[in-house]
């Protein structure tokens, strides 16, 4: 409670009551907003100095946190690093090298890498060699891996056209082992033709045999001619391969397959007969390569068995 004042008159041997002047009041006014300012003052600081405080102290938490995951980050980057140059060795010493491909130079493989330009606006911050080491690393595994990627495209249409040349190049006899007795006349140069009796030029081998023994594709391939004659190879079928490869079927007694048609190793594409210039039934059977004939005995499996030749022409057979 407020004390009230009195101030004595001594003339009138009394006291009387003093009252406040307006100055007084107003600077009791501004004392006490003066009082009330410093007071606000001083609890806002001490608010914001207790939460910053905290929160500073969740940043520190969490800048911990993430630097951890940046170590745990670079460490995976590292045996993903690890991991690739693994792949690396394995595509230059197996892969390509199946393929018959060179290895990719490490200067491919590593092009393009180094260099502070690209990372400058990782700069100023909190673990920022950090975190441009894992960008760095980023980079030359998301690099390392494209040139991996081709190198395994490459490969595989490689290996792919290989598998189809293996499948293509005429690999087998095209008479079966079990109807094969003998060869009457081999490829190369003869004195004595059997028909003209002039030297000449044999470009084939020939199968005797009976008519109507089967003959067989010797690759998978395109039926490119099939013939009916009564002179020269008589009825024939020529078969391309690709890759350069071609074969002919002569002196056939029945022509199984039409011009266009494709057909697979070990397929049944006509009889074995004697039309054409012969003596006697037998197949003549020719290999060329890039329109050049070549010997057909340099082609064959020598290890096969008459059971894997058997199996070989059934396995062909339920598809046609």
């Amino acid at each position: 409670m407020s004390q009230i004042r009195y101030r004595y008159n001594p003339e009138l041997l009394s006291f009387y009551k003093i009252g406040k002047s307006f100055k007084d009041k107003f600077v009791r006014f501004l004392f006490f907003v003066g009082i009330s300012i410093v007071a606000t003052v001083i609890l806002f600081f001490c608010y914001h100095m207790c939460f910053d405080s905290l929160k500073e102290i969740k940043l520190e938490i969490k800048n911990i946190q993430l630097t951890f995951q940046y170590k745990e980050l670079n460490n995976l980057l590292d045996k993903l690093a690890n991991d690739l140059e693994e792949l690396q060795k394995r595509d230059d010493n197996i892969y390509r090298n199946f393929a018959g491909i060179d290895p990719i130079p490490k200067s491919i493989r590593e092009a393009g890498f180094g260099g502070v330009e690209h990372y400058t606006e990782l700069e100023n911050f909190d673990n920022s060699e950090m975190v441009i080491e894992i960008a760095k690393k980023l980079d030359k595994i998301k690099k390392q891996v494209y040139v991996q990627t081709k190198s395994y495209d490459i490969v595989f249409d490689l290996v792919r056209s290989k598998e189809k040349f293996i499948a293509c190049k005429p690999f087998i006899q095209p008479i079966a082992i079990k109807d094969f007795s003998r060869i009457s006349d081999y490829f190369g140069w003869r004195v004595d033709h059997p028909v003209t009796h002039k030297p000449t030029q044999h470009n084939g081998i020939d199968y005797p045999g009976s008519i109507g023994t089967n003959v067989y594709s010797t690759g998978d391939g395109l039926v490119i001619i099939t013939k009916i004659s009564r002179y020269g190879y008589g009825n024939e079928i020529m078969i391309d391969h690709g890759f350069g490869y071609k074969t002919r079927y002569a002196h056939l007694d029945k022509i199984l397959v039409d011009v266009g048609q494709e057909v697979k190793r070990g397929q049944l594409i006509g009889l074995l007969g004697k039309s054409g210039m012969t003596t006697g039934p037998h197949l003549h059977y020719e290999v060329r390569k890039n329109n050049q004939p070549v010997n057909s005995i340099n082609f064959y499996y020598n290890d096969i068995t008459s059971e894997e030749y058997n199996l070989m022409v059934k396995q062909i057979s339920q598809h046609y």
